[in-house]
C-alpha cells in the first residue's frame, strides 16, 4: 500500500478540431478550458497538502496546444 504522494503528473491534451477561430464555438472552447486548466488546478489543489506535509514532492503538468494557422491568419502560438 502506498504511504505518501511523491509526484503529481497531469496531462491536459483535450483540444478542439482544427478550425478557424472565427467559425469556432465559444462553448466548446469553454469546455476545453474547463477540462485542461480547471481540471488540472483541482487535482493539484487536492494533492498539494500531501506534498507540503511530506516536505517534498514534484508537480508536473503536460499540455498540448493544437492550433491551425491558415495563410491569411497571422498570430502566435504557445506550446505548453
Amino acid at each position: 500500500m502506498f504511504k505518501k504522494i511523491d509526484i503529481i503528473v497531469i496531462i491536459a491534451i483535450v483540444a478542439l478540431d482544427k478550425i478557424p477561430v472565427e467559425t469556432s464555438d465559444p462553448e466548446k472552447w469553454k469546455s476545453v478550458i474547463k477540462i485542461n486548466l480547471i481540471g488540472a488546478y483541482n487535482y493539484i489543489r487536492l494533492a498539494i497538502h500531501h506534498l507540503i506535509n511530506n516536505g517534498e514532492g514534484k508537480i508536473i503538468t503536460i499540455g498540448r496546444n493544437m492550433l491551425k494557422l491558415t495563410p491569411d491568419t497571422q498570430g502566435a502560438a504557445l506550446d505548453t
